[in-house]
């Protein structure tokens, strides 16, 4: 079996795929797209009025997306086989195509200069950590079948004790520190980041009993998302800088993880997404992690020079629907993209599938399997 994306990489379990976490996948990718709208569009510059309270409100509900993916991912990659075509696929396939393409893309819009550097990162996006989450993603997939095995042979007792520890030192300690005092100074930007949502994700796998009550998760996700935006306007009102003000919008921070843990939770608790409606969002959702690659690689024009948000968040009744319009087209024309480019890529892979290189790859793929599986 091939896997075209991360999605399928995850869910390659002998249940199959469960339609709602899909949807949240989905969801949390598209929340990605809203971060970076708000952000390049200069939305959240407002720290006044009715702009600040919905823009940041916004931003609040949309936080915990990139924690989101990780758990989604690690709930299922504790059950599935490691594969390690998935790998190259990923890097190849993925990142350094869409890197190279729609980098020359937005070099071309911007009508800028190239420096070495911004060459150096078009070529070498892993070298030069252009997509901070995909290296680090790559990363925990590598150790991920160690992982594993680490995890599956603890009990629940030494398990619970586990995700105490890390959550106190990598979500609690972070919130409440300065970040150059803890022991991720990366501000959640790395491969820390996935240590404590996958011990907690992989809990859950292990030891929670659905309870078919999403609406409790619900309640406790907004109250979160409220917390987010009185905690900036508190510390703003205090004296507090607006940067530091943001401490609580951070991908480690304990009110994000657990919002983004109580989403998670109100999706796992649905009732199944069965039929049609169920098959086409496992079908989109091969595709979210594209979305998030394609975008990234333009991000400086695209919310800009091509999509022009910038020119109505003014006024939020203009500025909030340009915001969702610019991610319904961001989303939809990635996929489009990646659809066509999984096509063709797959025609090609079986056109040179009987070459000796391409045989050797398969040999070396498959004894990397053989030793970490």
């Amino acid at each position: 079996m091939e896997y075209n994306s991360i999605s399928e990489i995850n869910n390659s379990t002998k249940k199959g795929r469960n339609a709602s976490i899909e949807l949240l996948r989905i969801i949390s990718m598209a929340m990605v797209l809203v971060l970076h709208t708000l952000g390049w569009s200069g939305a959240l510059k407002y720290l006044e009025g009715v702009n600040f309270w919905v823009y940041w409100f916004i931003e609040a509900i949309s936080y915990g997306a990139v924690d989101l993916f990780i758990i989604i991912s690690s709930y299922y990659i504790v059950e599935s086989r490691f594969k390690a075509k998935s790998v190259f696929r990923i890097a190849i396939g993925g990142v350094w195509l869409y890197s190279v393409v729609f980098s020359i893309v937005y070099l071309l819009i911007s009508n800028v200069t190239s420096s070495k550097m911004e060459i150096l990162k078009l070529l070498f996006p892993f070298y030069t950590k252009k997509y901070w989450f995909v290296n680090s993603y790559v990363l925990f997939y590598v150790l991920s079948p160690f992982l594993n095995k680490l995890i599956n042979r603890i009990n629940k007792k030494q398990h619970t004790a586990l995700v105490i520890i890390l959550f106190a030192v990598f979500c609690i300690r972070t919130t409440f520190s300065l970040q150059s005092w803890t022991q991720d100074t990366s501000g959640g930007m790395g491969i820390l980041l996935f240590i404590p949502l996958y011990a907690i994700s992989t809990w859950l796998k292990k030891f929670y009993q659905k309870d078919d009550k999403p609406f409790k998760y619900v309640l406790i996700f907004f109250s979160c998302s409220i917390l987010l935006v009185l905690s900036k306007k508190v510390l703003m009102l205090i004296g507090i800088g607006s940067d530091y003000a943001t401490k609580l919008y951070s991908y480690t921070s304990f009110v994000v993880v657990i919002q983004a843990f109580a989403l998670f939770l109100a999706f796992l608790n649905m009732k199944p997404i069965i039929g049609k409606i169920g098959e086409f969002i496992n079908i989109v959702a091969k595709h979210c992690f594209s979305v998030y690659i394609i975008h990234f690689a333009m991000l400086n024009v695209l919310f800009t020079d091509i999509l022009h948000v910038d020119r109505y968040i003014n006024n939020v009744l203009t500025g909030v629907p340009a915001v969702l319009i610019a991610v319904i087209i961001v989303y939809v024309f990635c996929t489009i993209v990646d659809i066509g480019k999984t096509y063709v890529t797959g025609k090609i892979a079986k056109c040179i599938a009987n070459i000796k290189p391409v045989r050797l790859y398969n040999k070396l793929m498959n004894k990397w399997e053989e030793a970490v599986n």
